[in-house]
Formats: structure tokens, sequence, C-alpha cells
């Protein structure tokens, strides 16, 4: 499976069928970040490189209504400052991306871009700073299912915003 040392471990009901699952944060080697959801039931669901490229925050967060919170970013790399959060159900037996928060800033023109999606609702909230405009948009895309997905993944709604706000640097 995922070969290095367990950063954390959490035993929380994410399916809620009243038995805790195993959540399990992993580091490995090459610094990379993994988030591994497992059961009796089924084969483990593997949720990573968690930006792999930046060596930043990376955690577990549980609220009560059954949602998993994966938390990914960097608060201190540099000029750009980046946080994205997934917001995971589990639905109809598989594990969803219910929803996806992102923060992105330059520090240099004291500026950020955030995205709020639910995909459950199809709606995103997008703001961009300094003029601190802002929309509730309509997105196209459902709640994708967990396995196979990549943690780059944005509603198209999200991604255009980010590639705008870096595009005018």
């Amino acid at each position: 499976m995922i070969d290095g040392p367990v950063v954390a471990e959490y035993h929380l009901d994410t399916d809620g069928d009243g038995q805790n699952e195993l959540v399990t944060d992993v580091t490995t080697s090459a610094q990379d970040r993994y988030v591994i959801l497992s059961d009796d039931s089924a084969a483990p669901l593997v949720i990573g490189p968690l930006w792999a490229s930046h060596l930043g925050e990376a955690g577990i967060a549980s609220a009560k209504a059954g949602t998993l919170t994966i938390l990914m970013g960097c608060d201190t790399c540099g000029r750009s400052g980046h946080r994205r959060e997934w917001h995971i159900v589990f639905r109809e037996g598989a594990y969803l991306l219910a929803g996806l928060t992102e923060i992105q800033w330059d520090r240099l023109f004291a500026e950020s871009a955030s995205c709020d999606a639910n995909l459950l609702s199809g709606r995103a909230d997008i703001s961009r700073d300094p003029d601190l405009t802002g929309a509730r948009v309509k997105i196209a895309e459902a709640a994708p299912p967990l396995a196979g997905l990549p943690v780059t993944f944005q509603p198209a709604a999200c991604r255009e915003l980010m590639d705008g706000f870096w595009a005018a640097r």
C-alpha cells in the first residue's frame, strides 16, 4: 500500500453504519501525504498525494454530520499561499467529494481568490479580492466518487477563477 510513517490515526464513523472506520494520515519518504480510509468490508481507499509538490500543512477533521474534511495547503509558502479543503460524505455505498473550498493568495499584491463549491447542490460561491467581488454560480459537476479522483480536481468555475487570478500576475 503506502510505505511511510503514520502521522495520525483516527477511528471515525465516516459511512454512518455505527462502526468506526480507520482513517490514517501517512507521510512517505518523499514527504508526500496520503489519507487512507479503511474498514473490514472493502479495499482501502487511498487519497493523495496531498499537494505533492508542496511541503505544506495537511490534516483531517470530522464534523458531526458524518462529513470528513481533508485539509491541504501551504500557508507559509513564500509569495503565494493556498489552502484546499475536501468535504467527503458517504452516500449510496461510495465516498463522494461533496464540497471543495479553495483559497489562494498573493502576498506581493495583497490579493486573494476563493471558491466554496457544494457539489451536492450544484452551487459555488466565488470571490476575488481586493475589490471583494463575489458571486454565487451554478456548477455542472455533480459530487464525484473519490476513487481515482486526483487531488487537483476543481469544478470548472473554481478552476477558471484560480487560473485567471494567476494569469494576471
